[in-house]
């Protein structure tokens, strides 16, 4: 705690230095290479501001308080700490990211698309994050027949954010349904296949990272923009034939005409 304390205090030495070689860069922002100069300052004056909070925390950890949205990594400010519940990683750091699954069927190999992800600083509840999936939907103008959850969203304020999409079934992983059991396990083994696309996302499109960037509106891959859930057609298909076999760089307007007819979600 003494080694603390005293980085705390050296930290704050350094930020003083920082605003001060800021506010020069500023003054001396000149003529050729004014833009990079000014460039520069804004970066160095952000950084201030992160160690800043990092000398706050320093103070409270030294004090007993409790640290309420800690900081946790300059170079990603929005990143938090994350309890899982794993026993191999009980503290994890970063985001939790809401990735939906819109098909026109729930039959096997049938290709959709991966809505933007939803995404907030945090280790936010399933929950939480719905409403931005569902504004998405509303955006693209897409209705699902039928949605299909992971275990985490609770009933009551599913059905509620869920009201205005008016879907005809909604089925929660691990919790009784009305509706027959036929029904039930055929929409069990679709939401199951959604771990697949994830694990795809993450190792594949760098979907972990994407997440990251969608808190600060970057607009940049599976985070900013639809995904099919399948490979690009060959080119000689006909596009009436197969409208939703869409190419990675398709417009949203084009998987909301494609699937708006018989559309399902997947939630995870």
């Amino acid at each position: 705690m003494k080694l603390n304390a005293q980085a705390g205090r050296t930290l704050a030495r350094s930020i003083g230095e920082a605003r001060t070689l800021a506010a020069q860069a500023h003054a001396s922002a000149r003529g050729r290479g004014a833009q990079a100069k000014l460039y520069a300052a804004r970066r160095l004056e952000e950084l201030a501001d992160r160690c800043q909070r990092v000398a706050a925390q320093i103070r409270q950890r030294s004090r007993g308080e409790r640290i309420a949205d800690r900081l946790v990594s300059l170079a990603d400010p929005d990143a938090r700490p994350i309890r899982k519940g794993k026993l191999g990683k009980p503290n994890e750091f970063g985001y939790v990211a809401q990735l939906a699954e819109v098909t026109a069927s729930t039959r096997r190999g049938t290709r959709g698309y991966l809505l933007p992800a939803a995404s907030a600083p945090g280790n936010p509840g399933e929950n939480r994050l719905l409403p931005q999936t569902v504004a998405e939907l509303d955006r693209l103008g897409l209705r699902p027949r039928e949605v299909a959850l992971d275990g985490g969203f609770a009933p009551g304020p599913t059905t509620q954010t869920l009201a205005g999409l008016a879907p005809t079934r909604t089925f929660i992983a691990g919790r009784a349904e009305p509706g027959s059991r036929r029904t039930r396990r055929r929409l069990a083994r679709y939401r199951t296949g959604c771990e697949g696309r994830i694990s795809h996302l993450k190792r594949g499109y760098g979907c972990a990272a994407a997440a990251s960037r969608a808190t600060r509106a970057s607009g940049s891959g599976p985070a900013g923009r639809s995904w099919p859930t399948t490979s690009t057609p060959s080119p000689s298909t006909p596009p009436e034939r197969d409208a939703h076999h869409a190419a990675p760089g398709s417009a949203p307007s084009t998987a909301a005409q494609a699937l708006t007819p018989t559309p399902f979600l997947r939630g995870k």
